[in-house]
């Protein structure tokens, strides 16, 4: 008589139905085995590492300061009311003679050509100081001379000013209204108010 316990055994093992059961009786017990603390495996990162020493500004980088590469600054809302073609026309030539060590009367914008690269790159750097916005790089790259920058930057300075957060309104200055009783509030953002405070405050010190 030929016993067919063995190969039972051996399929079912083959097939995996025992190792599945013994899953699961892990899984329905996994209650109660003990877990060691110290078996257990930990991921060390920059919050639980013990070598993490939490960044100090001061102590870190002691004398260390963060300067505005501008020598002023014009915010994007306030280009409009800030600068006008002939004002732009002037720091034009004026940064242009600065740079050059010249000190010429310039009628003729386009005569000044920026045919130099390096002499473009100081150029966009310096003027940017002067006019105190930032200026693609797009403009400077299209523009060869003068003229076509300071048309260039006609454009820019005439282009009303589009909130992010609503880019659908309508933006309105003083200037819009002719009528006398007409009035804009133009109230001052809390870090506009605490600016301006600091601002007369040093002047006041200083006096």
């Amino acid at each position: 008589m030929i016993s067919s316990s063995a190969p039972r055994l051996f399929l079912g093992n083959f097939f995996g139905s025992r190792e599945a059961k013994k899953h699961e009786e892990l899984i329905e017990k996994q209650d109660d085995y003990t877990v060691d603390a110290d078996s257990k495996i930990v991921i060390l990162d920059e919050t639980n590492s013990p070598n993490h020493k939490p960044f100090d500004a001061e102590a870190d980088m002691p004398g260390f300061e963060v300067k505005n590469w501008k020598f002023t600054k014009v915010q994007q809302k306030d280009i409009e009311t800030t600068y006008d073609i002939d004002s732009v026309n002037n720091t034009l030539i004026t940064t242009y003679n600065e740079l050059a060590n010249a000190s010429e009367q310039v009628s003729d914008l386009g005569s000044i050509k920026l045919n130099d690269l390096n002499f473009r790159f100081k150029y966009s750097k310096l003027l940017q100081q002067n006019l105190g916005f930032d200026i693609s790089d797009y403009v400077f790259s299209t523009s060869h001379d003068l003229q076509t920058l300071s048309d260039n930057l006609n454009q820019i300075i005439n282009t009303r000013y589009v909130n992010e957060r609503n880019p659908n309104g309508i933006v309105l200055r003083d200037e819009d209204f002719t009528a006398p009783n007409v009035y804009l509030n133009n109230e001052l953002s809390d870090f506009e108010k605490e600016k301006f405070y600091e601002e007369i405050l040093a002047k006041a010190k200083e006096a």
